[in-house]
């Protein structure tokens, strides 16, 4: 199996004291792993050391083979890719939203998006069922949508690993089943790597693994 996230003895946490420590963790390519735990448990502390927004006081992360805290960021905004629990809803149309997946492929002084651009983030609009509001407002989305559109922008990333932050949390039943139908039709047809952190036991039991 490849290995695509390696975790070895980390610690890390905040001033305040609070920390996290786990000694070993791998995720292999099209796994999907669930990460569950009460409020201060450290679940978002765990996904900011996985994203290099936090360095660990001790250990490593190790990311494609590569040291997370060696890595370039334009590679690893390549190769992973991030849905925050609270998706920022700038005042712009679905489809420009979306594109700005492809920022990582940016070469400098490059300020338009390129026929791939678009053939990518209309294809991933389609596979999460955006594309029929491409040209709406985020604004004018519902959580729903939105959360969904916020989806289709990582995935045009076109990423080795996804990592979602509670992407079903105060969303109605019906978004949140059709959410975790989607990314598990992504982890087995695409064998999408995913690592989700999630809220609800009962979605989290239909998840292969738990962490």
């Amino acid at each position: 199996m490849e290995k695509i996230l390696e975790i070895s003895n980390l610690s890390c946490g905040y001033k305040s004291s609070f920390g996290i420590k786990i000694k070993d963790f791998i995720i292999n390519r099209g796994d999907f792993y669930g990460v569950i735990g009460p409020n201060g448990a450290g679940k978002t502390t765990l996904f900011r050391a996985i994203t290099g927004e936090l360095v660990p006081q001790y250990g490593n992360v190790v990311f494609l083979g590569q040291d997370l805290g060696q890595m370039k960021r334009q590679f690893r905004a390549q190769h992973m890719a991030i849905v925050n629990q609270n998706v920022g809803i700038p005042h712009i149309t679905v489809e420009d939203y979306v594109l700005l997946g492809r920022l990582p492929y940016r070469h400098s002084f490059s300020f338009f998006e390129t026929s791939k651009d678009y053939d990518t983030a209309n294809h991933y609009m389609k596979l999460t069922d955006t594309y029929r509001f491409k040209d709406k407002l985020m604004t004018e989305l519902s959580g729903g949508e939105q959360q969904l559109a916020a989806i289709a922008r990582a995935l045009t990333q076109e990423p080795d690993l996804l990592l979602l932050d509670e992407p079903t949390s105060h969303l109605d039943i019906s978004h949140a089943i059709a959410i975790l139908n989607l990314l598990q039709d992504l982890n087995e047809s695409c064998q999408l790597t995913i690592m989700m952190v999630i809220h609800d036991l009962n979605m989290a039991g239909s998840i292969v693994r738990i962490f």
